[in-house]
């Protein structure tokens, strides 16, 4: 019998090889209950005030680069995405469906922040608004809240493979995995060879935790550039995880962003701060196509601003990574061949982190008062040794 199989096997040939979008067929459930839009953005908020995508607006606005958001969905019909979205694929709940519906918001809030059109009056706006948003759906569970239908590995290295296929050059995984899986790991190596830039969240401490130190993934992968959070003060709350994963920080507290169907509400956590950092590459991507990830990723680093409670030297903390994205230095100061492996000088401190012209005046500043204070202690010293006769 077995003999038998085998030949048919042999007449027959291998198996069709899935595709790149197959993934494990999921039933949404019917009860689920769908976010309700948010309301007008009548503020410009913190994180705007901050780093002005403005300002990087002459320079680039992220023409021609297309960023995979691993997430709930992409609501394309939001008018801050309209034309922004492509259609995906529904990864989650299988049936071949597309990625550009989103129906707890997650998705849709983090895709605004990359590639939101701004409402005409400043209040609002994304980092990248020419940007393309491929939409590949794999959780409704927020890493920051915990609720909705979780997705699996399985699922989170096909969309990562579709990403490639469809030749993304960024993607951004907004939400963590407490376990390496080697699917997971061989699709995040199959981006990377492919010089797709990945970007992924740190998830959220919790203090209760028998854990604490437990790794997120795809962020503590290799490669893959990991992003805590950041508060309108520049220093870390408490729900951001400290530990060698973390790369980079961006704001996380309070952040306003898109929701389901229409308007904006306040979101936090590590999630939203990840987009800032996969918009700054985007950015940095349309101002040099020829440019690799890895390279992308030096330039990031280079370019961060000081945080809170980072440490001088260039040397990377546990807490704030290499320090706070700046899209606007990032962007406009070429770094040349830097790498991650060789440890680049952070910047001068400076309460106006995206003005060149003021970290120029304090580079001067500070030299200046250095020879100053070098001339008066030659002054002490002649002053004590002159009347002892030395």
């Amino acid at each position: 019998m077995w003999s038998t199989l085998m030949m048919l096997a042999a007449l027959l040939g291998p198996p069709p090889i899935s595709g790149p979008l197959v993934a494990p067929a999921r039933v949404p459930p019917a009860d689920r209950t769908c976010q309700e839009p948010g309301t007008p953005a009548r503020e410009i908020p913190w994180h705007q005030r901050s780093y002005d995508p403005q300002r990087i607006a002459p320079l680039t606005r992220g023409e021609g680069i297309t960023v995979a958001v691993l997430d709930s969905g992409v609501d394309a019909s939001h008018p801050q995405l309209a034309g922004r979205v492509l259609a995906g694929q529904d990864l989650l709940f299988g049936g071949g469906g597309p990625g550009n519906w989103d129906c707890v918001g997650h998705g849709t809030a983090v895709a605004s922040l990359i590639a939101g059109a701004g409402d005409g009056e400043g209040a609002f706006r994304g980092y990248a608004p020419a940007a393309q948003v491929l939409p590949l759906v794999v959780s409704e569970r927020s890493v920051d809240q915990g609720e909705g239908t979780a997705g699996s590995a399985e699922g989170f290295a096909a969309a990562i493979r579709a990403a490639v296929a469809a030749h993304a050059q960024v993607i951004n995984v907004s939400l963590v995995l407490d376990e390496d899986h080697p699917s997971l790991r061989a699709a995040v190596e199959q981006a990377l060879a492919n010089d797709i830039v990945v970007v992924a969240a740190v998830g959220h401490a919790d203090q209760d935790s028998a854990v604490p130190t437990r790794t997120p993934y795809p962020a503590g992968y290799p490669g893959v550039i990991g992003v805590g959070s950041i508060d309108m003060r520049g220093a870390r709350p408490a729900s951001s995880p400290a530990g060698p994963w973390v790369d980079l920080v961006a704001p996380g507290d309070q952040v306003l962003a898109a929701t389901r169907s229409s308007g904006f509400t306040v979101y936090q956590g590590t999630s939203f701060a990840t987009p800032f950092v996969s918009a700054a590459a985007a950015l940095v991507l349309a101002s040099e196509p020829d440019l690799s990830a890895r390279q992308v990723a030096a330039r990031l680093f280079a370019t961060a601003d000081p945080a809170a409670g980072g440490l001088p030297g260039g040397r990377p903390s546990a807490g704030y990574g290499w320090g706070v994205v700046n899209a606007y230095r990032a962007v406009s100061e070429h770094q040349g061949s830097a790498t991650r492996d060789a440890a680049q000088p952070l910047p001068v401190f400076t309460s106006d982190p995206v003005d060149p012209v003021r970290t120029r005046q304090i580079r001067i500043a500070l030299t200046a008062s250095a020879l100053i204070g070098g001339l008066a202690a030659l002054a002490v010293a002649a002053a004590s040794a002159v009347p002892k006769g030395r």
